[in-house]
């Protein structure tokens, strides 16, 4: 169960992430770049609601239940007036706040014009008038009806665009208003295009039937024409022009949308920046304090006033009440409890040095189990208050905010506990020593506590309407808090730990230290100065933007040990030596695509919080994901992200599509037993080429790509090979076929041309190989497609050795083969499936040749597994009695009579030699 959990463990991470990054990022300001709190968090004016700072956990205490909805209403509101002012009696507003339907009107030669029905009936006048007898004059009700909407919806776009503009300078100087209508702006900009990429193609089928019309009869070279094709042609002039004139207006109105929008922004920057740099009262005034001191009666007063008044509603309940809080305290007792089992069971492991996946996935265990019971018991208090109806006005939003803080202190102490580990230096997924690890995570500590605390008295002091002073010190003290903490993390040292050789989870110091110390000062400074919004934003934006990259951290860290499992998973390896279970490849190729995947997730959602943290309004993201998606231009190019991944999408499709119909063909018309099996190849592989070539084409169409560009490449190309270019050509192109048929790969262990090695880098002119000696070998592409090569690992990594093995006549074959069979199965580096084999290859000259075949995952393993296996032989033959024979030589002596007196001579010598060397021996005892 245990294993499971840690297994669980990875993905809990993204739970956590979301627990810890949504509270704190709902205290971001919404300024660009960042917005400070109000003038150090001023309270609202006397007289004023107060201003609720999130809705979150209950809607309950929601200033305005609907207050979204009366937002968007109120800025409905603003445009309306001026989009019912296009035509007087018969232009009613429709249900969307654009115009109905109404003739529009046009001058003779088919121009639209913004004058009332009157001038427009002049002006038909003067233009039939001036117009040829044989020429009928269009009327507005010719204009078909969904042109004439169009016409409508162009005016209305107008209309809007004009009461946003006045809306704008109304409300210049409240950023929260100004935040209200960068949606409504951007909906303008969206209808606008909207409406040019409609009329757009009905402007084009109406030029093409005027084209078919011919040249209009100039009364000189091109005779005059019937009535009914100069109706039709005026008739179609008018439409055009119509059209073409709504194109325009639409046009026009998305650039002063755009424009709109910058001009918001630019107002919000200055706002932003008024207020931040807005100098406050200094404290050590004698009036600050007299003021402080003349509400604190009026303060106490008022806090008795809603204390009794909660009181009396509680002895009311009173059982209900006593019940609810036993209950909570139960439940996080019972949680508790069974956290501390778990938490044991989970610490309980006999790994002596786990992997890094082990790590993570412990970590991402341990941090909910730790945080869990504390939210859900203070979590149910507050429910279960709520239900009573004992949570409400400022009683409800004070209980609200201290939810809030308990959920951000337990998910950045539980977080901190899990991955620093300070008991458990094994464990520890961060490779700081234990001294750091136990500092840093009391000062973490520490920093959520100040952080919670200066939000429940920011919210007090707002519920409370206390005067401006109360929220000066409650900042300055805050700040000065957290710029001494930020000053001790950046002075510790950050030592690494070298048992653990994981370099994914190293972080290096300069980059903790110096922004950390960096904003201490500026905090003091600033403090000193008397800028205390200006300390206060500086103290939330490092805890908001450090809170959000550690989240995203510890997602990357969770993704890389998902990558790292199948290497570092003990029961991943075992699955695999599985038969029936899912081999070792396959396992890492689903690791590397889910690791993909999350990093593509980790990027959707990162960039999001992280310019949240940095203090961009949900607006402000939206709008800038709008733009990156569907179309920003660079270089006077139109670029669209979503067109880009529908062309990918289209590719991907084709493309399977295509080796559908090769194996369609393989399979059928293409069977090795009908058809020859190079024709086959030939044909499957032109198909192929084919296929590839559809979907390059669709694709590029529909991401915008202009094809004739491309032809002027291949023009250009052309020309370069016919003045000589033909050998880098020739390797260019080889490149390209390596890149995409793909027949050796980065990693891949070859051998060509009389060199060996692994694959280090594929580019578009050569390939260069890594050799065993470390040397590199760069080799043009042309030889790897033109030459014959020997790669070891094209297909997968599994290999097969050959170890010949020679034993003395007299051994038995069959108990040679069983020995050799035992030594092959018992060893860790040779795969199970296919299985080991024993040959009886041949009678040699001086032993009974045997050859031991074995197959391993990693081909890459030969040497130490050459190495094992016969180490492993050598024991077990002298254990068995299995002997290795010699080389067995028949010397034969021509003059052996010869040879005897030779050998009588040199004993005779030698004897000699002997018979003097005892001699002296027994003569030098008497000298």
């Amino acid at each position: 169960m245990f294993a499971d959990i840690r297994r669980l463990g990875l993905y809990v991470i993204l739970a956590l992430v979301g627990m810890g990054a949504l509270p704190l990022a709902a205290q971001t300001p919404t300024a660009p770049p960042a917005t400070p709190p109000s003038a150090t968090g001023e309270p609202a004016p006397a007289g004023a609601p107060p201003a609720r700072r999130t809705q979150w956990p209950s809607e309950k205490f929601a200033q305005q239940p609907d207050e979204a909805k009366k937002a968007e209403g109120k800025a409905e509101k603003s445009a309306t007036p001026a989009q019912t002012k296009t035509e007087p009696s018969t232009n009613t507003p429709t249900a969307d706040g654009t115009p109905a339907a109404a003739p529009a009107p046009t001058n003779g030669n088919g121009q639209a014009t913004n004058g009332d029905a009157r001038p427009a009936a002049s002006s038909e006048k003067s233009s039939e008038s001036e117009a040829p007898a044989n020429t009928v004059a269009p009327t507005p009700t010719e204009l078909p009806a969904d042109i004439t909407n169009g016409l409508n919806q162009a005016q209305g776009l107008e209309s809007r665009i004009e009461a946003l503009e006045k809306s704008v300078e109304r409300v210049k100087g409240r950023d929260k208003e100004l935040i209200d209508q960068l949606p409504v702006i951007e909906a303008v900009i969206a209808d606008s295009q909207r409406l040019a990429r409609e009329l757009r193609p009905k402007l084009d089928d109406v030029r093409s039937q005027i084209s078919r019309l011919g040249p209009a009869p100039d009364g000189k070279d091109i005779p005059p024409e019937s009535a009914t094709i100069a109706a039709q042609r005026s008739r179609l002039n008018a439409i055009a022009a119509a059209i073409d004139g709504a194109i325009k207006t639409a046009g026009l109105v998305e650039v002063r949308a755009r424009q709109l929008s910058g001009r918001v922004q630019e107002l919000r920057q200055d706002i932003f920046t008024r207020d931040l740099l807005r100098r406050s009262r200094s404290p050590l005034a004698p009036a600050f304090w007299e003021e402080i001191w003349r509400a604190v009666p009026s303060a106490k007063l008022q806090v008795q006033a809603i204390t009794a008044g909660w009181w009396s509603n509680v002895l009311i309940q009173l059982p209900a009440t006593i019940a609810v809080i036993l209950g909570s305290f139960a439940f996080y007792a019972v949680l508790k409890l069974l956290m501390l089992r778990l938490l044991r069971g989970l610490s309980a492991s006999q790994i002596a040095d786990p992997g890094f996946y082990l790590k993570v996935s412990m970590a991402g265990a341990q941090a909910p189990l730790r945080a869990i019971p504390a939210i859900a018991g203070a979590s149910a208090l507050y429910f279960g208050l709520d239900f009573l109806g004992l949570l409400y006005l400022q009683v409800g939003y004070l209980a609200a905010t201290i939810l809030e803080g308990v959920i951000i202190y337990k998910v950045s102490t539980a977080l901190a506990r899990a991955y620093l580990r300070p008991n458990q230096p094994a464990w520890r997924v961060l490779e700081f020593d234990n001294q750091t690890a136990r500092r840093l995570a009391r000062l973490i500590k520490l920093i959520a506590a100040v952080y919670v605390i200066d939000l429940a008295l920011r919210e007090l002091i707002r519920l409370l309407y206390l005067p401006l002073p109360f929220s000066i010190v409650t900042t300055l003290t805050a700040s000065l808090l957290l710029a001494v903490l930020f000053a001790l993390v950046s002075r510790m040292r950050f030592p690494l730990s070298v048992d653990n050789d994981s370099s994914l989870a190293r972080l290096r110091a300069e980059l903790i230290r110096l922004p950390l110390l960096l904003a201490a000062v500026v905090i003091v400074v600033a403090l000193v100065g008397g800028y205390i919004a200006l300390a206060r934003y500086v103290g939330n934006q490092v805890l908001m933007t450090g809170s959000a990259i550690i989240l995203l951290l510890l997602f990357y860290l969770a993704n890389r040990a998902i990558a790292a499992e199948p290497d570092q998973n003990p029961g991943a390896q075992a699955a695999a030596a599985d038969p029936h279970g899912l081999s070792i490849d396959l396992r890492r190729r689903m690791a590397g695509i889910t690791a993909v995947v999350l990093d593509s997730i980790l990027v959707v959602v990162g960039i999001p919080v992280l310019l949240l943290s940095f203090g961009f309004s949900t607006a402000d993201i939206g709008s800038l994901a709008n733009r990156a998606l569907f179309g920003f231009e660079i270089g006077g190019v139109q670029i669209s992200l979503a067109r880009i991944a529908i062309a990918l999408g289209i590719f991907a499709v084709l493309l399977t599509l295509t080796r559908v119909l090769q194996r369609w063909l393989s399979e059928t018309v293409l069977h090795p037993k009908r058809t020859d099996q190079g024709l086959s190849n030939s044909i499957s592989t032109g198909v192929n080429y084919l296929g590839i070539g559809v979907a390059s084409l669709a694709a590029i169409s529909y991401a915008g790509l202009d094809i004739t560009n491309i032809a002027l490449v291949a023009g250009a190309l052309s020309v370069g090979i016919g003045f000589g270019l033909q050998s880098i050509v020739n390797n260019f192109v080889s490149g390209l076929i390596l890149l995409v048929e793909r027949p050796i790969k980065v990693g891949d262990w070859i051998d060509v041309a009389g060199q060996g090695g692994y694959v280090r880098r594929i580019s578009v002119r050569a390939t260069e190989i890594e050799t065993f000696d470390r040397a590199s070998v760069i080799l043009p592409n042309s030889e790897l497609i033109t030459g014959t090569v020997i790669n070891y690992t094209h297909r997968n990594a599994m290999g097969r050795l050959t170890i010949p093995v020679g034993v003395n006549y007299g051994a038995d074959p069959e108990h040679v083969i069983s020995v050799l069979m035992d030594i092959a199965e018992n060893s860790s580096l040779v795969a199970k499936h296919p299985a080991p084999f024993v040959a009886f290859e041949n009678f040699g000259d001086n032993a009974l040749e045997f050859s031991l075949r074995v197959y391993i995952i990693d081909v890459g393993k030969t040497l130490g597994t050459k190495t094992e296996l016969r180490t492993q032989i050598v024991k077990r033959f002298a254990e068995e009695g299995i002997g290795f024979p010699f080389p067995q030589r028949d010397i034969h002596l021509r003059d052996l009579d010869g040879l005897k007196i030779v050998l009588a001579k040199l004993l005779q010598n030698r004897a000699s030699a002997q018979q003097v060397k005892s001699d002296s021996e027994d003569e030098a005892p008497q000298t």
